[in-house]
């Protein structure tokens, strides 16, 4: 994925940033962007199968995980 799409920043920066793992909130913080415009960029990359929800989450914050 290209890193000059903002799905490709995500990628980047989940994998450089923060372990291949973090939420959508960390990421808006971190990557000083909406955090609407993310999560719907997060749900398309779940989509495409390049990260995933994290499983057993608790509360309202969900974290998302590089794929392999």
């Amino acid at each position: 994925m290209r890193s000059d799409t903002l799905q490709g920043q995500i990628l980047e920066t989940l994998e450089q940033s923060f372990g291949c793992e973090a939420s959508c909130s960390d990421l808006a913080k971190f990557m000083s962007k909406d955090r609407g415009n993310l999560y719907r960029e997060l749900q398309e990359l779940v989509s495409k199968r390049k990260i995933e929800r994290v499983p057993g989450n608790t509360g309202r914050e969900v974290r998302y995980r590089v794929l392999a």
